[in-house]
């Protein structure tokens, strides 16, 4: 982290349309009478061009907290450095007034990566209280307890970097901020040691030939990881046998390079551009692995978690599976949806999960026999989940004698819901963990106690059950939920209806919506700051295609802090998804389950090619004779040589197939598709990623030849 100073506002904040998106909020927030009616932030103001490329050129396209470049792989969203929809402190406390009205400042605006906005959430400790809602903020309003890049001090003063890649703290807020923007990530710091050894490596090369153009390079504001290399070379303006020792061989290569012959170079470089060292670093920085931990305590504060990866063995039909987590959208939500065949392994890694995040004794508490979990074909099953803010995994191991792990519990909110879920009528006033993921494990397990619950449920929390509700139920946005006469009553439009009355595809869905409130309410003041994991497999079940489409956005908006892992048939439900949160998983020949790699973007196809791409895998989406036709031409298209009876088969199937127009007509299109077939066949022969990249490049450069010649003769 780097300060930045704050540029001009972009004019397009000072707008007639940005005033009145201002207008609007201040009326919504004073006013009584929206209880069960969620606020919207227009999210199109902070898109707007002139905004975000104002951001993008004020902080040189990299995360304002941890300094790495923003792009494809990593997507840059835009962060509210004060959160505005309620902010929590340390020991838990939390502002539900707060920072709503700096929804639209452009102070308040700060560019991110999704790791670091995620982690952060609505964490915003003050020391001491907080400034008056609605009033203009300014640095004596009130003692933030976080590092702000564009406040007026230099972050280094209070963080100290290592050759690992780690961060450590020098001050009460360096310590805050590591927690809160997870500045310690396994990823980050590997990043981070990486470049700094690729600038010894450069400085040793050329110091005796341009040194002061490696260091302009180095140290210029376009560069990621900035603070630490202040830092690094201050250290070596103050000491060049530090220097010297840190890389003797580079590329194979020894340099013989003495003390004074670089301080003649290295020194007045660094004096020219006036950089010093932090006051502040003690001599040994460095070497943070081999000095006494001197970070500095601060009050507790609870650490956003989230699962980053999941190692599975011989767990149920999983004989080894390992699945990425990270990645995480824009937005800083964090999603991932499973797509696969009937018994491939989705309901068992969603089991996998919640036994592994709630810990052994929900195992035992649930009844579950070790035997039935472990693999026909293992001794003993194995999970292995590695959670962001975490420096060791949790383990979960399994065998004939029962359920063993590192860690008997996670601290994690874990809520599971199978694909058959009902609303229970009787009472239960006791909210288990063991009950909370009971159903994903138990079909018989019926949702109970939501009614009771709705109904004595003070009123705070019934109105923000309700502004959920009216997010994610179809139609509901009109009406209002009522208590009246011991019954929870919707009311639209003068019609009104109990909720044992709804139909079953609302009566399913709102029994685990309420269910999965009702837990992290408790835990959490409001589900704007709520956090957990949500399981849940068959997302889609007893909905209308058009709630199917919206139900993935819908949960985003009412749950903006809770990471969902679902598991889906329907294609239906995968609008509103991003294209890095699909996996598709498959079983090979030898009883292997993979998972398939180089998925399209999501994103950008229709309902129809989502069917018949590689989320899927139909031919088509005609009737099962052409399906099974389509099948077998593969099947034939993948052997190396083919019988003459064989062949005879393959060209009628190619016959039948053009004449349903699945090739195209034009003969230059029909040798093209006959190419992508054979790909197609032998990819499902083969599930080696690099022969299957060397086929993929096959393919196209046969596609290009056949393109080439047509134009040449046109």
């Amino acid at each position: 982290m780097i300060r930045v100073i704050r540029g001009s506002e972009p004019e397009y904040l000072s707008s007639k349309y940005v005033r009145s998106v201002k207008e609007s909020a201040k009326k919504f927030h004073s006013s009584s009478r929206n209880s069960q009616i969620r606020w919207k932030v227009d999210t199109t103001v902070f898109r707007y061009f002139e905004v975000f490329d104002g951001l993008q050129r004020q902080f040189n396209g990299k995360c304002a907290y941890c300094e790495s470049f923003l792009g494809i792989n990593s997507p840059a969203t835009v962060d509210h450095f004060r959160p505005i929809r309620g902010s929590l402190g340390l020991n838990g406390d939390f502002s539900s007034e707060h920072y709503w009205w700096y929804a639209y400042e452009w102070k308040n605006l700060y560019l991110s990566c999704a790791l670091c906005s995620q982690t952060k959430g609505n964490r915003f400790p003050v020391d001491g209280s907080r400034c008056r809602p609605s009033t203009p903020i300014d640095k004596n309003s009130e003692s933030i307890l976080i590092i702000d890049p564009c406040g007026e001090g230099n972050p280094g003063d209070h963080l100290m970097f290592g050759e690992d890649g780690r961060v450590q703290s020098l001050s009460r807020e360096g310590e805050l901020t590591i927690e809160i923007f997870g500045l310690n990530r396994i990823a980050l710091c590997d990043q981070r040691s990486h470049e700094l050894k690729r600038f010894y490596e450069n400085a040793v090369l050329h110091f005796s030939i341009d040194f002061e153009s490696v260091l302009k390079n180095a140290l210029g504001n376009g560069n990621s990881y900035l603070q630490m290399k202040y830092q690094a070379y201050a250290k070596w303006m103050s000491d060049p046998n530090y220097y010297l020792k840190r890389v003797p061989i580079v590329n194979g290569t020894k340099f013989d390079l003495r003390a004074e012959e670089l301080r003649k170079v290295f020194v007045p470089t660094l004096r020219k551009y006036d950089w010093k060292p932090t006051p502040s670093l003690p001599r040994n920085w460095l070497n943070i692995s081999e000095r006494e931990d001197k970070t500095v305590e601060a009050q507790p504060l609870e650490v956003a978690r989230f699962v980053e990866r999941i190692e599975i063995r011989g767990f149920k039909s999983i004989k080894e599976l390992n699945i990425n987590f990270s990645g995480s959208n824009a937005d800083g939500s964090s999603w991932k949806i499973f797509l696969g065949e009937n018994g491939v392994g989705k309901t068992s890694l969603l089991q996998a999960l919640a036994l592994t995040l709630s810990g052994p004794n929900v195992a035992t508490d649930l009844a579950l026999n070790p035997k039935s979990l472990i693999n026909e074909n293992s001794k003993n099953a194995s999970v292995r989940v590695y959670l962001s803010g975490d420096k060791i995994p949790i383990d979960l191991d399994i065998n004939s004698q029962g359920f063993f792990s590192n860690s008997t519990f996670s601290g994690l909110e874990v809520y599971g819901y199978g694909a058959v879920r009902l609303l229970g009528v009787e009472n239960s006033s006791s909210d288990t963990r063991a009950q909370r993921i009971a159903n994903l494990f138990y079909a018989t397990k019926y949702i109970s106690g939501i009614s009771d619950w709705l109904l004595g449920v003070d009123e705070s929390k019934f109105n923000q059950v309700v502004r959920a509700l009216r997010d994610i139920l179809p139609n509901a946005s009109t009406g209002l939920f009522v208590r009246k006469m011991k019954r929870v009553i919707y009311v639209d439009r003068g019609a009104e209806i109990s909720l044992e009355n709804l139909s079953d595809g609302y009566q399913t869905t709102i029994a685990m919506l309420v269910h999965l409130m009702r837990g992290l309410l408790d835990r959490w003041p409001t589900l704007d700051v709520a956090e957990g994991i949500v399981l849940i497999d068959e997302i889609g079940v007893h909905m209308h295609p058009q709630w199917k489409m919206r139900i993935v956005s819908n949960l985003r908006e009412a749950f903006p802090r809770v990471q969902f892992v679902v598991t889906t048939h329907d294609p239906l439900c995968l609008r509103g998804i991003k294209n890095n949160e699909v996996e598709v998983i498959e079983r090979r020949e030898d009883g292997y389950v993979w998972r398939r790699p180089n998925l399209p973007d999501i994103e950008s196809l229709r309902i129809d090619q989502i069917l018949m791409s590689e989320h899927f895998g139909l031919s088509s989406t005609l009737e099962p004779t052409m399906e099974a036709a389509m099948k077998e031409y593969q099947l034939l298209m993948s052997k190396r040589t083919l019988s003459q009876d064989e062949q005879a088969s393959l060209n009628q199937l190619r016959e039948k197939i053009n004449s349903a127009s699945l090739f195209s007509r034009s003969r230059r299109e029909r040798l093209a598709m006959q190419f992508i077939d054979e790909y197609l066949a032998a990819e499902s022969l083969n599930h080696k990623e690099q022969d299957l990249s060397n086929m993929r490049e096959i393919t196209k450069k046969k596609i290009a030849d056949i393109i080439g010649a047509k134009r040449e003769k046109s």
